[in-house]
């Protein structure tokens, strides 16, 4: 058996053909022929040179597809070989040298650096938790010598009394309590009331209080504190000036009769002073602006007295002392003519003359007489009735 073999280069890969001929011992014209004209043939077709080879193995006639070229073939990687190569690998950078600074210059001025100095603030001068600030504060209001008993009758109901040590403050437990009323026994000469959702208030005390009575204001309500100034012992009314700019406030149980406070910034102004054989009875209770004069009234109900001041000055002027027995609430007319007085015990309202400064007449109430009005057509006289 003849074999013959020829490998033809083709686009995709190499395609190789083996042939296979028997023959009986000599070589036909017409084999030889034929295979000639195959070979041509298949050259034609494939557009490439046929390469013959010596025969390597017997066989039948074969058709076999080459594998793709080396150059298009991905070589496998082991999984762990293919892990660490993709993983990027950091490059560190070379850190450069700095750049050697140039040599200054003579001729330029040296630049100047901007310097920003900051100012430390000055201590406070009171703690700053408010516990600390009650306490501070507590202190400034001198302690009695002697514990006595004062009883408190406080809204709400449910509150707490506290006095200062040093800038702790210690709770006061009640000696006893019956309904709204409870008994504490004190030195201190302030406390501080607080209750839950409530604004706590510093109450000042003097050795001769036994009852106490106090409403604290709501922390939601619809009114805003603004502002907190101390003022003299127990004061009592709050009257406006004419301009809104300040205001003046009756001392109840204070020998400074009468106040004047400015608005903004909120800081007293000055004091009004009543002669000195009135001042050992205090009980300085309402205020009356006279309208179309510089005057400010302040009604004084243990000497049954009206004090008359100048507004501006705190000059005292003169006292009209009434018939009435406990005198408080003052109304004047619109023209400033006529000022009435309401007076609790004698159950009585007081009518005063103030171009004369004089007592005009005065007629009995149906109990005891407090706020007073005029009605719109200023004819008559309305008076509320605190008892009858």
């Amino acid at each position: 058996m003849n074999k013959f073999r020829f490998r033809a280069a083709l686009p995709g890969g190499r395609l190789k053909f083996l042939l296979a001929t028997e023959s009986s011992g000599c070589h036909s014209f017409g084999v030889k022929l034929l295979i000639r004209i195959l070979v041509l043939f298949f050259l034609l077709t494939s557009c490439a040179t046929p390469e013959l080879h010596p025969p390597e193995s017997s066989g039948i006639t074969e058709a076999v597809v080459s594998e793709p070229r080396e150059e298009e073939r991905k070589e496998e990687v082991p999984v762990e070989q293919k892990a660490v190569s993709e993983t990027p690998t950091e490059t560190v950078e070379p850190t450069p040298e700095p750049a050697p600074a140039p040599a200054p210059d003579p001729k330029k001025e040296p630049a100047v650096r901007e310097v920003k100095i900051v100012q430390e603030s000055a201590p406070a001068v009171f703690p700053a938790s408010p516990s600390a600030l009650y306490a501070h504060r507590l202190q400034t209001y001198p302690a009695e010598e002697t514990e006595r008993e004062v009883t408190f009758r406080i809204f709400p109901r449910e509150y707490l009394i506290q006095t200062a040590d040093g800038d702790t403050l210690l709770e006061i437990k009640a000696v006893s309590s019956e309904k709204d009323r409870a008994v504490y026994s004190l030195r201190a000469g302030a406390v501080l009331i607080s209750a839950q959702g409530y604004i706590p208030q510093i109450i000042s005390l003097s050795k001769h209080d036994s009852l106490i009575e106090a409403k604290l204001e709501r922390r939601s309500g619809p009114l805003i504190r603004v502002g907190e100034i101390s003022t003299d012992y127990q004061p009592k009314s709050v009257r406006f000036a004419p301009d809104g700019k300040s205001l003046f406030i009756a001392n109840l149980g204070d020998f400074t009769a009468l106040s004047q406070f400015s608005l903004n910034p909120l800081s007293q102004i000055r004091s009004f002073q009543v002669p000195q054989e009135y001042r050992g009875d205090s009980g300085f209770v309402e205020t009356l602006i006279l309208p179309g004069r510089e005057e400010i009234w302040l009604s004084q109900m243990t000497r049954n007295i009206i004090h008359i001041f100048d507004m501006n000055t705190g000059e005292y002027l003169e006292g009209i002392v009434v018939s009435g027995i406990w005198p408080k609430v003052l109304l004047a007319t619109e023209d400033g003519s006529r000022v009435y007085v309401s007076c609790w015990d004698s159950e009585t309202i007081v009518e005063i003359d103030t171009e004369s400064r004089h007592e005009i007449r005065s007629f009995k109430s149906s109990g005891t007489p407090r706020g007073m009005a005029f009605s719109p057509d200023g004819e008559n006289l309305l008076a509320a009735i605190f008892s009858s």
